[in-house]
């Protein structure tokens, strides 16, 4: 079964003026470019923003983020553009033809936990698009949307909640699928052998199916490449 796991005790720490960095599947931690599925998919990052502190300005040209914020509320200020509030237990969906933006933690008690996806992408103009997760569901697309680079791809975002020994199988179309997972919560079962503690990443691709079963009530979010 080709995987790549990420234990989150063994993710990438990169301390910062705001709080600190971890990395999944960049360049400081076990990359996966190289695989033809993932190819424009540039990594994980879990930004960690302290009360009353921020990221410094920096640029994007032909990206695509996806931004879960985790715990806390973030205010983000494009370059001439107003400030948007990216509540808790909310994504944003950005696509930059090119632009420069921060992020800021205007709470002066709570700190931020956020979760960002990048891809390299072909973008016309800078888009910005909020979803709401809180809703408790089993298995809900948050929102699909696609990416051009030298070939399109779709990318389909899920939020999972399983109680205790609930199951999810996916079976698959297309053997050039890929699947990232990220565990917020619980303990997750991945077609039979591998085992997602909370916070951990894995990585899958060229599966018939995928199945999950939840060895405690658990709370994912699955990224799918297709």
């Amino acid at each position: 079964m080709p995987t790549k796991l990420i234990p989150n005790p063994l993710k990438h720490k990169e301390k910062t003026g705001f709080g600190h960095i971890l990395h999944s599947f960049t360049d400081k931690e076990e990359p996966i470019k190289s695989i033809s599925t993932f190819d424009s998919f540039l990594g994980i990052k879990e930004l960690f923003i302290s009360p009353n502190l921020g990221v410094l300005p920096h640029k994007h040209e032909n990206q695509t983020l996806i931004i879960v914020n985790l715990a806390g509320t973030l205010v983000q200020k494009p370059n001439l553009a107003a400030s948007t509030i990216i509540p808790e237990n909310h994504i944003q969906l950005i696509q930059y033809k090119q632009g420069m933006h921060f992020e800021y933690n205007q709470d002066k008690m709570k700190s931020i936990h956020c979760l960002v996806f990048q891809f390299n992408s072909i973008n016309k103009e800078n888009t910005f698009k909020l979803f709401k997760i809180n809703g408790i569901s089993n298995f809900k697309k948050i929102f699909e949307t696609k990416i051009l680079t030298e070939t399109e791809q779709k990318i389909s975002f899920f939020q999972g909640v399983l109680k205790k020994n609930g199951t999810k199988n996916h079976l698959l179309k297309n053997r050039g699928t890929g699947f990232i997972i990220y565990l917020f919560s619980g303990e997750l079962q991945i077609n039979g052998s591998s085992i997602l503690k909370e916070k951990d990443t894995i990585a899958l691709w060229e599966e018939k199916s995928i199945s999950l079963i939840a060895n405690q009530e658990s709370r994912f979010f699955i990224l799918k490449l297709h």
